[in-house]
């Protein structure tokens, strides 16, 4: 799978995570990596529907799902991915932007960036994914 496979994978999932979002949880603001990114390529103030953090977990998943090993084996290490990438995220974004960015209330672990309920949701949606969207092997 090529570089821009997996550009257009990172797209996807953070313009499909920023819809999740929003619709669900009635975000009203962009990312400021949205803005650092518009900063970037030059255009000022731009605002992309994006969130990075869903983007990263996407190409993630889909080069875990390349592994040449069983499908359980495949869901519970990108499992364990997406909520170890969660934590980090979380904890980079309080020292990026100077507060907590989200908080899980129930059964949630590293200082409310991680739950059960969001990881057995995301455990889920990797499982139908992984059926779907099954990659060609890795092979030594």
């Amino acid at each position: 799978m090529t570089l821009l496979f997996y550009c257009i994978i990172f797209l996807l999932f953070s313009i499909i995570g920023w819809l999740y979002e929003h619709i669900l949880f009635g975000l009203n603001h962009y990312d400021g990596v949205s803005k650092k990114i518009g900063d970037s390529l030059g255009v000022p103030n731009i605002l992309l529907p994006i969130l990075p953090l869903y983007g990263v977990a996407g190409v993630g998943i889909t080069f875990i799902n390349t592994f040449n090993m069983s499908l359980i084996s495949r869901i519970v290490i990108a499992s364990l991915f997406v909520n170890i990438l969660e934590c980090l995220m979380g904890l980079l974004s309080l020292q990026f932007y100077g507060y907590q960015t989200w908080h899980y209330q129930q059964l949630s672990a590293c200082h409310g960036y991680v739950s059960l309920y969001a990881g057995l949701w995301w455990t889920s949606l990797i499982s139908i994914y992984m059926m779907l969207f099954r990659g060609t092997s890795v092979s030594s």
